[in-house]
C-alpha cells in the first residue's frame, strides 16, 4: 500500500521522502532496542501458543446460542462482567459468536445480508480497480481479524469501515450500489398500486 502510494502520488518525491525516513527510523529503534525485543519475544514464545483463554469464552458463546437460539441473549446479558465496569457487553472476541450469543439466528440472518452486500459492492462488480481492489482486501483482514478479537461492535472501528465501504461504493453506478433484493421487492410494490389503481 505504501508502494503505491508513492506511485500515485502527486508529490511522488515528498511521499517517497517521508516514507524512506520512517523505514530508515524504524531500522534505528531496531538498532538500538532489538536486543530487549528479542528478550520480549523470547519471553512470548515461552508461553507458548495456547488460546489465550479465547477457546472457553468461545464455549461460552456457544453455550449462549444454544439457551438462546432465535433471538438471542440480548446486549445486556452479563452485562459489565467481563471488563468489571458494569456496562460493557460481555465480548466474546469473535464477531460470528458474539452476533450468534447476543442476536441469535436472527442476527446472523442479517449479518449475512450485510456482509453479502458489503463485499458484493467491493468484489462482484464490473470495474476491478486497484483502489478497490485494495480497500476490499483491508475490509476482508478487518473481518478476520474479528474473529480473534472485539473489532467489529467498537464505533472507532465500524465508522472506519463504513467510510471504506462508502469509497468503494463511489466508484460504482448507482444501480451497483442498490440491493437487488430490495429494488425486486419496490417493483412489485409499484406492479401492486399500478393494478389496484387500474
Amino acid at each position: 500500500m505504501l508502494c503505491y502510494t508513492m506511485a500515485k502520488a502527486e508529490n511522488k518525491i515528498a511521499v517517497g521522502f517521508t516514507i524512506s525516513i520512517s523505514l530508515c527510523i524504524i531500522i534505528v529503534l531496531f538498532a538500538l532496542y532489538g536486543a530487549k525485543l528479542l528478550e520480549i519475544f523470547k519471553k512470548i514464545l515461552s508461553l507458548g501458543l495456547d488460546d489465550n483463554g479465547r477457546m472457553e469464552i468461545y464455549q461460552n458463546a456457544i453455550d449462549t446460542f444454544k439457551k438462546f437460539p432465535l433471538f438471542g441473549a440480548g446486549w445486556d446479558y452479563r452485562i459489565g462482567e467481563m471488563a468489571h465496569d458494569g456496562y460493557s457487553p460481555y465480548w466474546y472476541h469473535n464477531t460470528v459468536l458474539q452476533i450468534m450469543a447476543n442476536m441469535g439466528i436472527t442476527g446472523l440472518l442479517f449479518y449475512t445480508l450485510f456482509a453479502f452486500w458489503r463485499y458484493s459492492s467491493c468484489l462482484l462488480t464490473k470495474n476491478y480497480r486497484v483502489p478497490k481492489l485494495t480497500i476490499a482486501a483491508g475490509l476482508i483482514l478487518f473481518e478476520l481479524y474479528g474473529m480473534v478479537d472485539v473489532v467489529f461492535f467498537g464505533p472507532t472501528f465500524f465508522i472506519c469501515m463504513v467510510i471504506m465501504s462508502f469509497v468503494v461504493e463511489k466508484s460504482l453506478d448507482n444501480n451497483q450500489c442498490n440491493p437487488l433484493l430490495f429494488n425486486k421487492f419496490i417493483k412489485k410494490l409499484n406492479c401492486k398500486n399500478k393494478i389496484h389503481a387500474v
